[in-house]
């Protein structure tokens, strides 16, 4: 089988700095302008919110410029299984003979494909710290470490999901 090459989507990747970038703005202005003057809550409370805001997406800012620069290909499909480098949280190489199945999953209008692996545990390891954090809330929410978005890509979920799906099929055939 020929390697399909899906790219990182510089485009949505700007947009989601410019997203985070407001909010970070958004979070400065309230903890430094808002906070104190406001009287529907005490102002504490608002400044913590603030902070919140500024460290999230201050770090998705960070993520997205990243992304933006990076020259790696967002996913790569191939005769050994997905090179997933679509998000922060890639697991790399998943090979076709450790997937079990997959699954599509809606979370806060965005799509995931959840791939579901012989060796979870094994994956999960590959990753330090927070990440790791990450991929168990995955493991106990979904079963599965693996969530893979056309968020970051150049292409739609469909797409993402039909590529994937005829390869997996094909894998089973043999």
């Amino acid at each position: 089988m020929s390697e399909i090459i899906i790219k990182g989507s510089k485009r949505k990747m700007m947009l989601s700095l410019g997203g985070a970038t407001l909010f970070v703005i958004l979070g400065f202005y309230l903890f430094f302008d808002i906070a104190d003057q406001q009287n529907r809550a005490h102002p504490v409370f608002v400044k913590f919110v603030a902070l919140v805001c500024i460290i999230f997406f201050g770090f998705a800012a960070i993520i997205a410029l990243k992304r933006i620069f990076s020259k790696s290909s967002g996913l790569i499909i191939d005769d050994y299984g997905i090179r997933d480098q679509s998000s922060a949280i890639s697991l790399g190489l998943i090979r076709w003979e450790d997937m079990i199945c997959y699954k599509t999953e809606k979370v806060s209008g965005n799509q995931f494909l959840l791939i579901y692996v012989k060796n979870p545990d094994e994956y999960i390891e590959r990753l330090k710290s927070w990440k790791r954090k990450l991929l168990m809330g995955n493991m106990k929410i979904y079963n599965t470490p693996i969530a893979i978005s056309a968020h970051s890509l150049q292409t739609n979920f469909k797409n993402l999901e039909t590529l994937v799906s005829k390869r997996i099929s094909k894998t089973e055939d043999q």
